[in-house]
């Protein structure tokens, strides 16, 4: 009788230091927590507070989720950088902020991330979303179903929301999938949004900066995050940067001879990878609108097949859309890159899709892709918003 006495006031106790009483004044947070740019060995973690105020962050393996504990300093926007944390393992963290002037603290948010895997394994999961922000029911129809899948990380096909302004960015992008970034990490393929409108003077290098750049960060690079590569178990991942070439004139130039050419070249040829995946926002094919752009795909596509990239996952495209196999410009039965399209988290197409000669499938619903990769295959496997499979296939090697 003593022992449940003393366990029922001491779960009393935590319960009142983990939760404001009722009426008092909880410090809460505006942005995340979202993890960026992890390794196998480090990541970081950002947030924001509504008051500058110091937080403290604890993570550990899952579930020891409280095995370690830092502190950030006062402030409003925080951001914390892991080290020494172990390849190929999920790890959980709590954000715990001061309410009541200090004197007392309140759980605000957890979290998970995966850390990445050493290059002799040969599985990894990723996830594949773009064009959010649209404030449209359909598109928090997607980000729940988007919660079923528990891939490593997530590839964001660009354009987060339309203004592209830091003081949207709460509303349009950070809350609506704020579950999934609570889950895993995001990696951003930059789209014309984050740019700003291009039609306005306030656009442009300096808003990328401000708005953008600001508050994500990618591996390191000579162009980051513009376009940056990272590798996890046997995979190359490679985002470039195209809306130069569609009519953002702020955005690194991809042509022959441009820095980002260079290093693209250079990325694809260095090490010995078994599968290697381009990412841009720009289409090099796609029935879905605008595109796509002969100046790109002149610019790029021999580069893919000459380095042996398997795949390129663009966005731009309100729609779903597989290509056939391509090589030297035309679909190919048995040989070439395979292209996909996810670029429809919650906008409606503004065009009619028609099915060109490349095409395998096109649906112009809002979708997300999933991707499953083994040492001889990817299989590739896209969503509608009510969950339910519109597309497989199986890409070997």
């Amino acid at each position: 009788m003593l022992k449940t006495i003393v366990r029922t006031a001491i779960a009393a106790l935590l319960t009142a230091l983990a939760l404001p009483p009722a009426g008092a004044l909880a410090l809460g947070l505006t942005r995340g927590p979202y993890v960026e740019n992890p390794t196998q060995d480090s990541a970081l973690i950002r947030w924001r507070t509504e008051i500058s105020t110091v937080t403290w962050l604890e993570y550990g393996p899952q579930p020891y989720c409280a095995k370690t504990m830092t502190i950030s300093a006062s402030g409003k926007e925080h951001a914390i950088k892991l080290f020494d944390l172990l390849p190929a393992t999920t790890y959980c963290y709590r954000l715990t902020v001061p309410y009541n002037d200090g004197a007392n603290s309140v759980l605000a948010a957890t979290g998970t991330f995966s850390t990445f895997r050493q290059p002799e394994q040969t599985n990894v999961e990723f996830m594949l979303f773009g064009n959010t922000g649209s404030s449209e029911p359909v598109e928090g129809q997607l980000a729940s179903a988007m919660l079923a899948p528990n891939p490593d990380f997530a590839m964001h096909t660009g354009n987060l929301f339309p203004s592209g302004k830091d003081e949207d960015a709460d509303e349009y992008y950070f809350s609506p999938h704020s579950g999934l970034l609570a889950k895993m990490p995001v990696f951003i393929t930059p789209g014309p949004n984050e740019y700003g409108n291009i039609a306005t003077a306030w656009s442009g290098k300096n808003f990328f900066r401000q708005n953008y750049k600001r508050w994500h960060q990618m591996s390191w690079g000579p162009g980051s995050p513009s376009y940056y590569s990272f590798k996890t178990a046997n995979v190359l991942f490679v985002v470039l940067d195209t809306n130069f070439i569609a009519g953002t004139a702020a955005a690194p130039e991809i042509s022959s001879g441009s820095a980002q050419m260079t290093w693209l070249k250079n990325t694809l040829t260095r090490g010995t990878h078994r599968w290697k995946f381009v990412f841009t926002h720009t289409p090099l094919y796609s029935s879905g609108g605008p595109g796509p752009y002969p100046s790109l795909t002149t610019e790029l596509a021999t580069i893919f097949e000459k380095y042996k990239v398997n795949a390129v996952f663009q966005g731009g495209e309100n729609c779903y859309e597989r290509l056939l196999l391509m090589k030297d410009n035309a679909p190919s039965e048995t040989d070439g890159v395979l292209y996909i399209t996810s670029g429809a988290a919650g906008r409606l197409s503004e065009h009619t899709p028609e099915a060109g000669a490349w095409t395998a499938k096109l649906d112009a619903v809002p979708n997300f892709v999933t991707v499953t990769v083994s040492y001889n295959s990817a299989i590739i496997k896209a969503y509608g918003a009510d969950g339910l499979l519109l597309d497989e296939y199986t890409l070997t090697r």
